[in-house]
């Protein structure tokens, strides 16, 4: 590629054309192009390269944008909602947001240095997190929590779990008056000890609060 001139001038701007428009005749005439003619064709090239890079920076698909800063469309959004950089739609203004950047580094010069070295204001370090980690703490929440929903579902509501026990009390009642019949008292009152302790483990069941920080011990109770 011939070396590019410097723009011509509003004045010279015809003859420029003009030479661009020989320079193409003759290539497609397969005839010699001259020098001049070779330096504006280049010119007018790198003229043309340069409005079409910047129409398609000023309407820069999203998918594309994303791709080249290696984020996310969620993340875009939330970065357009949370400073107000230009990243909404469909399309990506990649020069406004460059124009955005550079304005936000101008504006906060004087914070910048110590927010990017970890410090407060008092120069003390701080913790610093970035979007994509925020965005990662929530999606563990996230999994947490459907994770509780469905251990919810699989636990047994206090009350129904009380008249489950009642329930075999008798039938261990009814058990202990028959074996009361057939081996005799000595033999009963083995399994009556047993099920005063019963009686007061429910009586225990009944009465207990469950502290608030342990107001689900769930794994345990459902075994």
């Amino acid at each position: 590629m011939p070396q590019v001139e410097s723009i011509p001038r509003l004045a010279e701007r015809d003859a420029f054309i003009a030479l661009v428009e020989s320079a193409k005749k003759k290539h497609e005439a397969n005839e010699k192009i001259s020098p001049r003619e070779m330096r504006a064709w280049a010119k007018w090239e790198a003229e043309e390269d340069e409005k079409r890079g910047r129409r398609w920076l000023a309407a820069m698909p999203k998918r594309a944008y994303c791709s080249v800063v290696g984020r996310q469309y969620k993340v875009l959004n939330e970065q357009a909602d949370a400073f107000g950089i230009p990243l909404r739609g469909d399309t990506v203004d990649a020069m406004a947001v460059l124009r955005w950047i550079h304005d936000f580094f101008a504006k906060h010069r004087l914070q910048l240095p110590s927010i990017v070295r970890g410090e407060t204001k008092n120069g003390t370090p701080r913790d610093k997190l970035t979007l994509e980690q925020v965005e990662v703490y929530r999606r563990r929440v996230k999994l947490l929590e459907n994770q509780l929903e469905v251990d919810e579902q699989t636990l047994l509501p206090r009350n129904e779990v009380h008249e489950l026990l009642v329930k075999l009390g008798r039938v261990l009642r009814g058990a202990g008056e028959r074996i009361h019949k057939q081996f005799g008292p000595q033999a009963a009152s083995i399994l009556d000890v047993a099920l005063d302790d019963y009686d007061a483990l429910l009586m225990q069941l009944v009465e207990e609060k469950p502290e608030p920080k342990q107001n689900a011990p769930k794994e345990k109770r459902r075994r």
